[in-house]
């Protein structure tokens, strides 16, 4: 079922119909005059007296963008219609045009193929009949704002002007990650569209951005894909890797706990070689705060941590948790999580 209105009172296309449509392009228009309402138009015209039996077209068109559609004939045509890609009719005439002429208008709900029925009611000696598309001229930026909650924000062929407001908030990308160059300037993210099929984009609040082969980029700073990252860079000193940080992301999204993850890390042969398989809870300690903090224990630190391990209070896990989430290191890595950080989720 279609998510847009359909005019169901209208009779459908049938397949046959759809598939002898006459397909017409959309071309930029170079006259000044019409330059000013209309980016591109297409047109038809014939002199066949019998054109009225085949008067079904086809065009292209673009998510967001408004189309108005003229069929003339020598009669006024008969009804003249626009239809979806089921052949459900979504448009029809108006009633604007003089005697002659339909016009029918209409925003498009998604982009992809558009039948027009043009209706021609021609005169065996008078048979000219013509259809006009005119799309109308890209509007300088198309704005979408968010809600209260938490928005999934869908991007338009359209330069748009995104504000997702409270919540966490996803902007979401029809192209693969590769087909995009993203940047962030003073909180502004700007999205960029290698292929030229979807413009220039620029995002406030909004939090992850989606891509269709499972590539997210996420700007937030606390909440659990934060924690995962930081968790990922306390324990093996590194920046995550994207597919590895995606499952644990996944993992915590689904309510495994840091401190499960933590336990996770501790047990990975990775952590084991740097840090020793047999490492003393001193040295572990000690590698802690080099790896996460950059510096030596102070004296303090180190008699709190390695305390609550000798008594076994606490597990190398659990401190683990407690540097990645020490307000110390929160402050360090920071900026890599405000650049935006990037993961995959399979």
């Amino acid at each position: 079922m279609a998510n847009y209105p359909t005019l169901d009172y209208l009779h459908d296309l049938t397949p046959r119909e759809m598939e002898w449509a006459w397909q017409l392009d959309l071309q930029r228009v170079h006259d000044p005059e019409l330059g000013q309402y209309y980016g591109r138009t297409a047109r038809y015209s014939t002199v066949d007296p019998y054109a009225g039996q085949d008067d079904i077209f086809v065009f292209h068109a673009t998510q967001g963008m408004g189309y108005t559609v003229q069929s003339s004939s020598y009669y006024d045509p008969v009804q003249l219609r626009i239809h979806d890609d089921l052949g459900n009719a979504i448009a029809v005439d108006d009633g604007s045009g003089e005697y002659g002429y339909d016009y029918a208008s209409f925003i498009a709900p998604y982009s992809g193929w558009y039948y027009i029925d043009a209706s021609w009611d021609q005169h065996y000696y008078d048979s000219y009949a013509s259809v006009n598309i005119y799309e109308d001229k890209l509007p300088p930026l198309n704005t979408i704002t968010g809600t209260a909650g938490h928005d999934m924000l869908y991007g338009t062929r359209l330069d748009d002007l995104v504000d997702g407001g409270a919540g966490i908030d996803t902007f979401v990308l029809e192209g693969f990650r590769d087909e995009y160059r993203v940047s962030i300037d003073r909180g502004a993210i700007t999205v960029v569209d290698l292929l030229g099929l979807e413009g220039t984009d620029t995002l406030r609040n909004v939090e992850r951005i989606s891509f269709d082969d499972g590539y997210f980029i996420s700007y937030e700073t606390s909440g659990f894909p934060a924690e995962a990252y930081r968790l990922y860079q306390a324990a093996f000193d590194r920046t995550p890797d994207k597919g590895g940080l995606g499952f644990w992301i996944g993992k915590m999204g689904d309510g495994t706990s840091l401190r499960t993850v933590a336990d996770a890390f501790v047990g990975s042969p990775e952590f084991r070689e740097a840090y020793g398989a047999t490492a003393s809870n001193a040295a572990i300690v000690t590698a802690l705060y080099a790896n996460v903090l950059d510096r030596a224990p102070d004296a303090g630190g180190m008699a709190h941590w390695l305390g609550a391990l000798d008594s076994k209070a606490l597990t190398v896990a659990d401190v683990l948790a407690g540097f990645s989430e020490s307000a110390e290191n929160q402050v360090k890595v920071i900026g890599s999580l405000q650049a935006g950080y990037e993961f995959i989720v399979p």
